[in-house]
């Protein structure tokens, strides 16, 4: 594909990193203020009235609304990554098409001519970076990218194995906002 016409793939549908954190907050006070309110109606002694909390004890009810947290940072954790995927690919679309003349889309358009439309993220582009960018704080930012990659690849195929995940304790929606975030900063993002 002609670097020019790379430019024409692009579909403007990609999450922004700020509009998916705003989201997750916006259902995690949703989720916190269901929690409260019936809770607060089984303390009262009224109980919830919908059919999926009836019968139900407080730590039943206390257990149920945890899991939904947690799905929803599951959640919001694909969405942040899939967004600073895309932005990582805008990037490399746009510093191809339009033949900019730093290291790092020079090495991208070497990559482009050789690989096509076949263009892996980590190897690719990620490691483009960590090799080509004068930046210091680039490579410490690419590394802590690539550390949560294994976090979405064991969300994104089902959670059936014991996850190697970069960080011992894991990851939550904080900790992957601020390594998204880290990392469009770092390569100079314009949608961070």
């Amino acid at each position: 594909m002609n670097p020019g016409s790379l430019l024409n793939t692009l579909s403007g549908d990609e999450p922004n990193l700020g509009d998916v954190w705003v989201w997750y907050e916006f259902q995690r006070a949703l989720v916190g203020e269901e929690t409260s309110r019936v809770l607060a109606a089984l303390g009262a002694g009224t109980g919830p009235t919908q059919s999926r909390y009836l019968g139900k004890t407080r730590e039943e009810l206390e257990a149920d609304f945890a899991f939904q947290v947690n799905e929803l940072g599951s959640a919001a954790a694909m969405l942040m990554l899939a967004s600073a995927e895309a932005a990582m690919r805008v990037d490399f679309v746009e510093r191809v098409g339009q033949k900019k003349k730093d290291p790092v889309s020079r090495r991208l358009r070497e990559i482009h001519r050789r690989r096509k439309e076949r263009i892996r993220l980590e190897e690719d582009i990620l490691d483009t970076w960590v090799s080509k960018a004068a930046e210091p704080d680039v490579k410490a930012a690419v590394s802590a990218f690539k550390g949560v990659l294994s976090y979405r690849n064991w969300l994104a195929h089902g959670r059936y194995w014991k996850p190697k995940l970069g960080r011992p304790a894991g990851y939550d929606p904080v900790d992957v906002f601020d390594v998204c975030r880290q990392l469009l900063t770092a390569t100079a993002y314009k949608a961070v």
